[in-house]
């Protein structure tokens, strides 16, 4: 037991490589390790709870919008940094503005570090306004017939009616590690971003599953007060695909890193 829990201080410290789990096929996640969770392998649920559930997505919601970004065929172009987008909160390049960078590096800063001042100034570049890119998202909702799914801001900052569920963020999740666009940025442990002006950024990987747990290539995480610590996992291994999604999961490392193990293991 003082393994078990040393090892899990040194997860949480980024210190710790994750040990194999032997899998056990009747094996259950306890109900108290997320507000819902939902894990899949080969696209057949394996493992979850409340998974339709409308609850506060965080940083999630960047998946979606990043499926709507990368759509813009001029991803080259260089954007600048609004004053909104400068002084957006939470998680930041803290780039000033009128700084410019080109549109699908800041990509990776929004999905990588989960950048709010980069996901402003892309909603502001692709669609004129924060509000028009609302109607986009808005529109991805109902086209890719998510129920459960309300986001009224694109980065996921705590709002009354901005909620997602557990199944719905599956299957966002499942169309943006489809795109490669999103997948580089995804699984790339840290970058070095550069302005125009020559000034670096250096980004860091805000999953800290990458490089920890064996086949685990992404995908994004997500934090606020009100929605709690967030995830989405995703990982292969042989000819067996797992995604998880944690929502409100107060241990989020070390129970992503015992349910990715196990189901990526897993002799079936």
């Amino acid at each position: 037991m003082k393994l078990l829990a040393l090892c899990r201080w040194m997860l949480v410290a980024g210190l710790c490589v994750s040990l194999p789990l032997k899998a056990q096929t009747d094996w259950q996640p306890k109900a108290d390790i997320a507000s819902a969770f939902l894990l899949s392998v080969n696209g057949q649920t394996r493992w979850q709870k409340a998974a339709t559930q409308r609850l506060p997505p965080a940083s999630l919601t960047k998946l979606l919008a990043a499926l709507i970004i990368i759509e813009n065929p001029k991803l080259d172009a260089w954007v600048k940094v609004s004053k909104k987008a400068s002084q957006q909160d939470g998680t930041k390049i803290n780039a000033p503005a009128g700084e410019a960078f080109p549109a699908a590096y800041l990509l990776g800063a929004m999905l990588m570090k989960s950048a709010n001042d980069a996901c402003m100034a892309l909603v502001e570049w692709d669609a004129g306004s924060e509000a028009a890119f609302l109607e986009k998202m808005h529109a991805k909702v109902k086209q890719f017939g998510l129920k459960n799914t309300n986001f009224t801001n694109p980065c996921g900052f705590d709002d009354a009616q901005h909620y997602s569920s557990a199944q719905d963020l599956l299957k966002i999740a499942q169309m943006a590690n489809a795109q490669p666009k999103i997948k580089v940025w995804a699984e790339m442990p840290t970058y070095t971003l550069l302005s125009k002006t020559k000034k670096a950024y250096m980004l860091t990987n805000s999953n800290m599953l990458l490089g920890r747990v064996a086949g685990v290539d992404g995908l994004k995480t997500g934090f606020t007060q009100k929605a709690g610590k967030c995830l989405i996992a995703h990982g292969k291994n042989n000819n067996k695909e797992v995604f998880l999604v944690l929502l409100n999961a107060p241990d989020r490392w070390w129970s992503a890193d015992e349910l990715m193990n196990r189901a990526l293991q897993a002799n079936d």
